[in-house]
């Protein structure tokens, strides 16, 4: 059953409560993981890619569908039970991510990219007024990166249900080419992003990503 909107008010209180693997949403994930999205280990960071390379690489990826058995498909297993939950929070987006992360961008942003839930205000004061979440990450060259997701905005304002709506292209993308390697949101960011988009009804049934090109305007 979907949510009525007064479980919206809760959800956003949920959303600053410290996320542990064996309280809120029942999800597997081990304390590491969650570590992680928090502090990120020592880890290498790719040479720079070209936008193009990046882009074709992740698609060819997406297109390429999971092997039976392999940890790709044990993901997409593990996030397809996830999405059939009633009883979910917040926490889940940050439990799955390493799921998300292996089906979705094949690993390339796990130990290398924090998510964090920030209220609507500290995305003003970060200069984002009235959008759902961001990206940020160095300005010249791939390295770490970090997700915020806008908790007001999403759970009031937007869609609860779309709780995978994350800005891991962006991600992805500062990883491998570095924030300002002419990415933005042109054609080969478009093209990942569609990619990406295209594989969830493929895996699910349905469209969890709105992806056309007033959503692509509106997110950083």
């Amino acid at each position: 059953m979907p949510r009525v909107r007064e479980d919206f008010h809760e959800l956003v209180e949920l959303c600053f409560h410290q996320v542990r693997p064996n309280t809120g949403t029942d999800y597997p994930c081990i304390m590491r993981q969650l570590r992680d999205l928090r502090q990120l280990p020592a880890i290498r960071y790719p040479q720079p890619r070209s936008p193009y390379e990046a882009c074709y690489t992740l698609v060819d990826f997406l297109r390429r569908g999971p092997i039976p058995g392999s940890k790709v498909d044990a993901a997409l297993r593990r996030i397809g039970i996830a999405l059939n939950l009633h009883d979910w929070g917040p926490d889940l987006i940050i439990k799955a991510f390493h799921d998300l992360d292996t089906a979705f961008f094949a690993a390339n942003l796990a130990g290398r990219t924090t998510v964090n839930w920030s209220a609507d205000s500290e995305f003003r004061a970060m200069g984002h007024p009235r959008s759902f979440g961001f990206t940020r990450g160095p300005s010249k060259w791939p390295g770490p990166q970090e997700i915020y997701l806008n908790a007001h905005q999403i759970f009031l304002r937007g869609s609860a249900g779309h709780f995978s709506q994350m800005w891991g292209t962006h991600a992805y993308y500062g990883i491998i080419c570095g924030r300002n390697n002419g990415v933005a949101h042109g054609p080969f960011f478009r093209e990942a992003m569609f990619a990406v988009d295209r594989r969830w009804p493929e895996c699910f049934g349905r469209h969890v990503v709105k992806a056309d090109d007033r959503w692509l305007d509106e997110i950083d």
